[in-house]
């Protein structure tokens, strides 16, 4: 037998070692499920992440047909614009087309519903002129 299984203090001194080493253990398993519990929450995260980038990334790509859109609205909108000025003259000429007809219509109507009538002659007082 050796000296050390006879010793108390050397007895001690390894059971003091041995809950050292327990203790350390523990510690480092307590250590490693945080690190496990850790690692879930990120993959958790990761995983919304990735959801929230491609949901991002369709809302950007959305956005960039919409503007795309509203640029080829725009440019339809300048050329009707531009082209106003014409339509406008012809739609007055149009007016003043049926407004004539209208008169010429509405004179043959008064010659064919008063034919022998005598035209009045209209008159001014004095000094209006």
């Amino acid at each position: 037998m050796s000296e050390s299984d006879h010793d108390p203090l050397a007895f001690n001194d390894r059971r003091q070692i041995d809950a050292l080493t327990q203790y350390r253990l523990q510690q480092i398993e307590k250590n490693l499920e945080a690190i496990t519990r850790t690692m879930q929450d990120n993959a958790e995260s990761m995983k919304l992440l990735v959801s929230l980038e491609q949901k991002h990334t369709e809302t950007r790509e959305s956005m960039a047909r919409a503007f795309i859109a509203i640029d080829e609205q725009e440019k339809q909108i300048r050329a009707i614009e531009q082209e106003m000025p014409a339509l406008k003259m012809v739609r007055n000429w149009v007016i003043a087309g049926v407004v004539g007809v209208f008169a010429i219509f509405g004179t043959q109507v008064v010659r064919f519903v008063a034919p022998n009538t005598q035209p009045v002659e209209l008159t001014l007082p004095k000094g209006h002129l």
